[in-house]
C-alpha cells in the first residue's frame, strides 16, 4: 500500500474544520491541504471501529448456540440472586441522598450551597444572592452539581464523603438536570430556572470533564430556549436595592419583550435574574464553541448583530439586552444613565458618545472578547465587514484595563486577596487575540498578521504565574494551545526557540497537570 493511501481518511471522512466550515476536505494527515494553506488547527474525528465479519454457514450456528449457552447462564444467575434476601449493602451514594425525598441530606446540601455561592463568579452565575439562597428545584440540581464537583476535586477515598460517593451523586445531579428540563416544559413552570440556568451550568461541568457533545447539547439548549424566552431582548437595567426592597423597579425603566413564553417580570429581582440568566447561557454556549469546537447555537442571532441577514429577522432575532454591570451597581441600587452596550454596538461601533456603563466589569470584559471569538468564525474573506469587526475589536482591545489591572470584582472581595482578578485579566486579553487569530485564518494572506498575534498571547502567558480557577484555565489552554500552533507547528522547529514559545508551553504544562 502507497504512503499516499496511508496519511488518507477513508471516503467521505473530512476533517473537524472543513467539517464546520463546509469546505471540501482532501483528507490528509496529520493536516489536510486546506487547513496547512490556511494555517488552521487540523483534528480528525476518530474513526469508526472496523465491523466485525459474522462467521457464515456452521461456524453461525456454533456462534449462536455458544451465546444462548451464555444467555442461559446469566438467566440463571439472575434467578438465584432474586431467590437470596437481599444485601444489606447500597450504592455508593444513597447515604446523601434522602430516600422520602430523593434530595440531598440536609447536613450535605448545607455544604454544597454555600460552597457554590461562593465559587458562583466562577461558573458565570450571577444571579440574585436572595434567588441563589433558595433556588427552585432544577436549578439547585444544578448547583449542587457544580459544588460536587468542586468539592470533588480535593476528595479521596478516605474523605467523606468520599471520592466513589460524590462521583456517583454527580451522575445522579446530572440525570435530575436533564429530568427537570422535562419536567419545567411539562409543567410551564420555573422555566428560566430549569431549562435556561440549569443546563447552562451543567454544561460548563460537562465541559470540565470533557464530555464535549453532550455539554453542547445542553448548552445549545440553553441558549435557544432562552432565546424562545426572549431574553435576549431585554431592555435597560433593573437595579435592586441595597435594602433588599425588590417590590418596585429602581434605575432605568426596562420594556419587557412581547410575545415570547414568559410573563412580564413582577420586580426588579426576577429582571435583573432573567438578564443574568441570559448572559449564563451565553457565556456557556462561547466556551463551548471556544473549548470544544463546535459551532455556537447562537450563529444566526450573532448574524443578525453583525448586520449579515434581512431586516426582517433583524427585528425578531437581534441581541438588545445590555452587557451586565459591576455586582455593585445592581445591589447599591445607583442610578445609570445609560441603558448599556449592545453587541450590535459592541460588533460595529458605538456613535454615542456616552461611556459604556459595563466597561468597568469583569465578566463583561470576558463576554464581549468571548463574543468576537464566536463572530470571527463568521465572516468571509474581502468583505467590508471583515475590516470593520477587525478595527472593533482592536478598539476593545485598547479599551481593557492593562493585564496588571487588580480591581476588585465585589465590594466585599479585597482586592489584594483577588487572585482570580488577575487571571480573568490575562483571559480576556487573550480571547480578544483568539478573535483576531481566527479571524486571519480565514485566508493565507493574514498568516504575519496571526503570527504577530500568536506572540502577544505568548508574552501575556509570562505574565500569568498563578493557577486560575477550571473555568478560565479550561480557556486559557485553548487560547495557549491555537496560539502555539502557529508559532511552533507541529512536527517542525519552526520559531522554537522564541521566548513566547517557551511561555506558552511552560503555561500549558501547568495547566494541564
Amino acid at each position: 500500500m502507497s504512503t499516499s493511501t496511508n496519511t488518507r481518511q477513508s471516503r467521505g471522512r473530512a476533517c473537524l474544520s472543513c467539517h464546520f466550515r463546509k469546505k471540501r476536505c482532501d483528507g490528509e494527515q496529520p493536516t489536510c491541504g486546506l487547513c496547512a494553506r490556511s494555517l488552521l488547527v487540523c483534528e480528525y474525528p476518530p474513526a469508526p471501529p472496523a465491523p466485525e465479519r459474522r462467521p457464515t454457514g456452521p461456524s453461525r450456528i456454533q456462534a449462536l448456540e455458544s451465546r444462548v449457552r451464555e444467555l442461559e447462564a446469566v438467566l440463571n444467575d439472575m434467578d438465584i440472586e432474586a431467590s437470596q434476601p437481599s444485601s444489606p449493602s447500597s450504592p455508593p451514594c444513597s447515604s446523601l441522598i434522602d430516600p422520602h425525598s430523593g434530595e440531598v441530606v440536609d447536613w450535605l446540601q448545607d455544604i454544597l450551597r454555600p460552597t457554590l455561592i461562593i465559587n458562583r463568579r466562577q461558573y458565570n452565575l450571577y444571579l440574585d444572592t436572595t434567588t441563589l439562597k433558595s433556588p427552585p428545584r432544577p436549578l439547585l440540581h444544578a448547583m449542587n452539581l457544580i459544588a460536587c464537583h468542586i468539592i470533588s476535586l480535593s476528595a479521596n477515598a478516605d474523605t467523606h464523603p468520599s471520592l466513589q460517593e460524590l462521583e456517583e451523586l454527580k451522575r445522579v445531579l446530572l440525570k435530575n438536570v436533564h429530568n427537570g428540563i422535562h419536567m419545567s416544559l411539562e409543567n410551564a413552570q420555573d422555566l428560566v430556572a430549569g431549562v435556561v440556568c440549569a443546563p447552562a451550568l451543567a454544561a460548563q461541568y460537562l465541559l470540565q470533564a470533557g464530555k464535549l457533545a453532550e455539554a453542547h447539547w445542553l448548552s445549545s439548549t440553553a441558549i435557544r430556549f432562552a432565546v424562545s424566552c426572549g431574553l435576549h431582548t431585554i431592555v435597560g437595567h433593573q437595579l435592586v436595592g441595597g435594602n433588599g426592597d425588590n417590590s418596585s423597579s429602581r434605575g432605568i425603566t426596562s420594556s419587557e419583550p412581547v410575545g415570547t413564553l414568559l410573563v412580564p417580570a413582577s420586580n426588579a429581582r426576577e429582571h435583573h435574574d432573567r438578564s443574568m440568566a441570559w448572559w449564563l447561557a451565553f457565556a456557556t454556549d462561547g466556551m463551548v464553541e471556544i473549548v470544544a469546537k463546535l459551532p455556537s447555537a447562537l450563529r444566526p442571532e450573532l448574524r443578525v448583530c453583525i448586520g449579515d441577514v434581512d431586516s426582517e429577522l433583524g427585528r425578531i432575532r437581534r441581541i438588545i439586552t445590555p452587557f451586565p454591570l459591576m455586582e455593585d451597581a445592581y445591589e447599591q441600587g445607583a442610578n445609570q444613565a445609560s441603558p448599556g452596550l449592545s453587541i450590535s454596538e459592541l460588533f460595529l461601533g458605538n456613535d454615542s458618545e456616552v461611556q459604556d456603563p459595563s466597561m468597568n466589569s469583569i465578566f463583561s470584559m470576558r463576554l464581549k472578547s468571548m463574543a468576537f471569538v464566536t463572530v470571527a468564525g463568521l465572516l468571509s474573506d474581502g468583505a467590508n465587514l471583515f475590516q470593520r469587526i477587525d478595527q472593533s475589536i482592536s478598539r476593545f482591545i485598547e479599551s481593557l484595563p492593562s493585564s496588571a489591572y487588580h480591581k476588585s470584582t465585589h465590594a466585599a472581595v479585597s482586592s489584594e486577596n483577588d487572585d482570580s482578578v488577575k487571571s480573568n485579566m490575562v483571559l480576556a486579553h487573550m480571547l480578544a487575540y483568539l478573535a483576531k487569530i481566527r479571524l486571519y485564518s480565514i485566508s493565507p494572506e493574514f498568516s504575519q498578521n496571526r503570527l504577530h498575534t500568536a506572540l502577544l498571547v505568548g508574552r501575556l502567558a509570562s505574565q500569568l504565574n498563578i493557577i486560575p480557577d477550571a473555568n478560565v484555565a479550561t480557556l486559557i489552554t485553548r487560547c495557549c494551545s491555537e496560539a502555539l500552533h502557529i508559532i511552533s507547528p507541529p512536527g517542525t522547529a519552526y520559531d522554537i526557540q522564541l521566548p513566547e514559545a517557551a511561555s506558552l508551553r511552560l503555561l500549558l504544562d501547568l495547566l494541564v497537570r
